[in-house]
């Protein structure tokens, strides 16, 4: 009966001995190991990008020259950059960020020197790019063992200072311009009483310096004298009447014209 006990006993205590070592083994990839030292949290974008500079204790010396790491960034605050119907300017405005899908950059770091050499220690640098899906906010930062996933330091905030895209909250309203109502009274055209005329503009007159003498009135009037004696002078035409041959034409017809004259009153007596 007492020995029954015992072995019971001893089963019990083997049964939980097994599954504390279970539990052990199983959630081991989940524990912490070594330190991930951020030299700053907050750091200011710079063509698009945002770089962090880290310190990184492995704990112990790698296995591997170059380990692979996931960096699981989830964002918690946007930084929203707009316009709304009561700002006179633009204003950033943090908008908290709820249930983000995570985003995840994979990278190496190297504990090897150009040697080979492995070191528990090192220097590391990388960058977040908003061609990757990054904006201006805050996000908690995660590096995981990509092999088991086991945490490197432990979790920590970071801010990614800068300015996103421009959104207009400001109101629309359709409306067109307002009609423009005729002035009651209407501008008086009326001049002024002590208002002066216009002086007239002063005709230009032609003058005639004093130490030149005007041309004699009747030289400049009387045309040249016309030579008789040149050669070619006058039109060239001729008046009618003076030509011989015409005149005897006109006598020749005046005969005519009495002959059959005389002819037709003889044939009728």
């Amino acid at each position: 009966m007492h020995s029954s006990r015992v072995s019971f006993l001893l089963r019990s205590v083997l049964v939980a001995a097994a599954v504390v070592m279970g539990w052990v083994t199983l959630s081991s990839p989940a524990l912490a190991f070594g330190t991930f030292n951020l030299k700053q949290t907050s750091v200011e974008e710079a063509d698009g990008r945002w770089k962090f500079n880290v310190e990184v204790d492995y704990g112990s010396k790698p296995h591997l020259g170059h380990v692979p790491f996931d960096f699981v960034l989830v964002q918690k605050v946007y930084y929203e950059y707009s316009i709304t119907d009561t700002d006179k300017a633009p204003v950033q405005r943090r908008k908290p960020m709820h249930n983000q899908e995570p985003q995840r950059e994979q990278m190496d770091i190297a504990f090897a020197d150009a040697r080979g050499d492995l070191w528990q220690r090192t220097k590391f640098s990388f960058a977040l790019r908003r061609d990757r899906g990054f904006s201006a906010g805050e996000y908690s930062l995660t590096v995981k063992r990509s092999s088991d996933g086991a945490v490197l330091g432990r979790p920590m905030n970071i801010t990614l200072n800068g300015q996103n895209e421009l959104i207009d909250r400001r109101a629309i309203v359709f409306a067109g311009e307002p009609k423009k109502k005729p002035d009651a009274k209407p501008a008086s055209t009326d001049k002024p009483e002590g208002a002066k005329p216009e002086e007239a503009a002063e005709e230009p007159t032609d003058t005639v310096p004093e130490d030149v003498e005007p041309p004699d009135s009747e030289e400049a009037a009387a045309p040249p004298p016309v030579d008789k004696k040149a050669k070619g002078a006058g039109c060239g035409c001729r008046a009618v009447g003076n030509d011989g041959t015409s005149g005897l034409a006109s006598a020749l017809g005046v005969l005519l014209l009495g002959l059959t004259v005389w002819s037709r009153r003889r044939g009728r007596a």
